[in-house]
């Protein structure tokens, strides 16, 4: 067969990882279905080590994503970035940049959340906000100051 369909299957607690009804089900469609290359995102509990299920050739891409992982995602998902590189730069956040950057973002979602009336648009500036300081500032530092 020339032309094969990539499909990514959203898997929640199951196949790979995980037995049960559903992990039989993708299990059988990843074998039977050769007109077709799979990537599983795997979204579990824990980083897995070893999926519990032989993968066939079919399974091009394994992604998992643990929730109440200690790691940081970047450990486990390949982004195009070295890890190395992503930690350095979040190193380099120092009490100033908690301060002067993250405290004004945390109290407006403090007092967002405890007030009487509340705008989903502030509530999405204050969410883009912590996103994007966290992606160059370490969470585990600015937490903990």
């Amino acid at each position: 067969m020339k032309n094969k369909y990539d499909v990514l299957l959203i898997l929640e607690g199951t196949y790979p990882f995980n037995g049960g009804g559903v992990s039989t089900w993708s299990h059988m469609l990843c074998n039977e279905v050769k007109n077709a290359n799979f990537s599983l995102y795997s979204i579990n509990a824990n980083y897995e080590l070893k999926p519990k299920y032989e993968l066939g050739e079919n399974v091009k891409d394994v992604i998992q994503v643990p929730l109440w992982s200690p790691l940081e995602p970047q450990e486990m998902v390949d982004y195009g970035k070295k890890f190395y590189k992503i930690i350095k730069t979040k190193e380099r956040a120092d009490e100033k940049d908690i301060k002067e950057k993250f405290i004004p973002i945390f109290e407006k979602l403090i007092k967002g959340i405890y007030s009487d009336v509340r705008v989903a648009a502030d509530f999405d500036n204050v969410i883009y906000n912590m996103w994007s300081y966290f992606q160059t500032h370490d969470y585990k530092k600015t937490m903990l100051n």
